[in-house]
């Protein structure tokens, strides 16, 4: 479901012939995000705790390419602890919500790769011109810190 999600709102803007404006593809990120609140009972997210950091992720890059400064940031925190929650998840996961409370959640299990370490994460924001204009935010400043600590 998620790489389809990913392929219809090019989130990573990899087709130059189909560009989504920033307004369009937040709404679209906002509703996968509430697919996944949908079915996921308080914040029981497990592995798919990396998706909701990426989504928050995604959400603060198109609000600072849009020059929006307090959304930007309250993202980016939402998108660092989605990814620390992600790394530091136990071992073995068991899910409250009886849709997926058969679902195997072992670290061991999932795929791994560039797109899942928060060193990615760090490289991305390091180079994202994009994030510029709130790096000298305190709120900013103490996400990213936490992000390198976990590193």
């Amino acid at each position: 479901m998620n790489a389809m999600i990913y392929s219809y709102g090019d989130f990573f803007n990899e087709d130059p012939k189909r560009k989504i404006d920033h307004e369009e593809k937040i709404q679209l990120i906002k509703k996968c995000m509430r697919i996944f609140d949908a079915y996921m009972d308080d914040d029981d997210y497990g592995s798919f705790s990396f998706y909701v950091g990426q989504y928050n992720e995604f959400l603060a890059r198109e609000y600072a390419a849009m020059g929006m400064y307090e959304e930007t940031i309250q993202h980016f925190e939402k998108a660092v602890e989605g990814w620390i929650s992600y790394i530091n998840r136990p071992n073995e996961y068991t899910f409250r919500n009886v849709l997926l409370d058969h679902y195997p959640n072992a670290k061991g299990c999932e795929a791994q790769g560039d797109y899942s370490t928060l060193s990615r994460y760090k490289r991305d924001i390091d180079s994202d011109k994009n994030f510029d204009f709130v790096r000298e935010n305190e709120r900013f400043t103490l996400a990213y810190r936490k992000l390198i600590a976990e590193e």
